[in-house]
């Protein structure tokens, strides 16, 4: 077989699609994957610092449960 033009012109085909796909990819399609990691991200510290105040609150009201209030005749006791 012979490379002929044909062949020659298939690889440069080739080769300017490769170059396309990757720059096009790289233009267009990163920037927008960064900026949805950026906004997942945002979700999930989001999410943490709510059930981190949800787990505060429960252990408050456990705390809370805990507490004997005092009887309305004791000493020291106000209204």
């Amino acid at each position: 077989m012979t490379n002929g033009p044909g062949v020659l012109e298939t690889i440069l085909i080739a080769l300017a699609t490769a170059l396309v796909t990757t720059v096009g990819t790289g233009w267009l399609v990163v920037p927008r994957l960064e900026a949805r990691k950026r906004r997942i991200g945002e979700a999930h510290q989001a999410r943490d610092r709510f059930l981190a105040s949800i787990l505060r609150i429960v252990a408050a009201a456990a705390r809370l449960r805990e507490f004997e209030e005092a009887a309305a005749d004791a000493p020291g006791w106000t209204t």
